[in-house]
């Protein structure tokens, strides 16, 4: 159902773009838009429930943060796991919310495919042979998911490779959200994760940390067209190649913007639905006093000043799924 924009610049804005940019895949939202204007997003729903990975309040008195970077590991124990046809899809951590899938067959194009009970949305990525285990967010929370690894058979048709039931008893709701996976991905020597912990010296809060973390990645990173126009299906943002190039898509401001937060202990979505009627991607931020906070670093790219309105509450937005 088409959407109507409380401001008539903005639609036209996406009007634009949607027909000068790129289309994206079912891999995970490669499409963007952009004006070149700075625009803040704003905040959506959440309550201001207390956790322990926000830190003090903003206060010229508090301590100063821990910005030790916080990596951690994603593990295949093979404790619990289902393995045919070259798959193996290990949830042996599916409570602290992510399952590892490797493919290690001979079949030129691999899927998998997670549901949850009850919901939907089926997330669906591309898998590259030989590539080792690499790590899925079970972002939906904690319940019953279905792991599924498909093969290409012929022409466009796929068959099952392996089916995993994975009964995730996810405890802790940020848990998806604080670490590295398959289009969020960063290691303890990533170059993202280093200058994350740089920009985070000083401020005392995490909404500060948020603050100049959006501020560098919307600064410094320039939007590439002629990427958005020749990418291909099966995408996946690299944290430190964005920032050797200094460019990227929408895809590779989120991921970036996602990865430096989450490294420094501040849950992170990264959001891939649609604006208006454009795909796109963008993060969502977590702070106890905001709760979860739309933000849009593709949108702030360029440094010219506009009117925040823009964006607004973020009822344009359609999030169809949570990386």
């Amino acid at each position: 159902m088409k959407k109507q924009f409380s401001f008539l610049l903005l639609a036209i804005l996406l009007s634009f773009f949607a027909m000068a940019l790129a289309s994206c895949t079912e891999d995970g939202g490669i499409v963007t838009i952009k004006d070149g204007s700075a625009i803040l997003a704003s905040g959506s729903s959440g309550g201001g429930a207390e956790n322990e990975h926000t830190t003090a309040e903003e206060d010229p008195g508090a301590p100063p943060r821990d910005t030790t970077p916080f990596v951690p590991e994603n593990v295949a124990d093979g404790l619990s796991a289902a393995s045919a046809r070259g798959a193996t899809v290990d949830y042996s951590h599916a409570a602290d919310g992510y399952i590892m899938v490797r493919y290690d067959g001979e079949s030129p194009r691999v899927k998998l495919q997670i549901n949850k009970d009850g919901e939907a949305e089926t997330y669906t990525y591309t898998i590259f042979p030989g590539e080792g285990y690499r790590a899925y967010p079970l972002s939906q929370g904690a319940g019953a998911y279905t792991a599924r690894v498909f093969l290409l058979k012929e022409g466009k048709r796929y068959g099952l490779a392996v089916e995993a039931r994975v009964d995730a008893a996810i405890a802790d709701e940020f848990a998806p959200f604080l670490r590295p996976n398959h289009f969020a991905d960063y290691a303890a020597q990533t170059e993202a994760v280093a200058l994350a912990a740089g920009l985070a010296e000083g401020p005392k809060s995490d909404q500060q940390v948020i603050d100049g973390v959006f501020a560098y990645v919307t600064g410094n990173i320039r939007y590439d067209y002629e990427k958005a126009e020749t990418v291909e299906a099966g995408y996946r943002p690299s944290v430190d190649e964005t920032l050797a190039s200094g460019e990227g898509i929408c895809f590779d401001y989120a991921s970036l913007m996602t990865c430096m937060l989450r490294s420094q202990r501040i849950p992170c979505k990264l959001v891939v639905g649609y604006a208006d009627e454009t795909y796109h991607a963008w993060v969502s931020v977590y702070t106890p006093e905001a709760g979860w906070v739309l933000m849009d670093p593709t949108f702030a790219a360029g440094g010219n000043s506009a009117d925040p309105a823009l964006v607004g509450s973020g009822k344009n937005y359609a999030p169809l799924y949570y990386y």
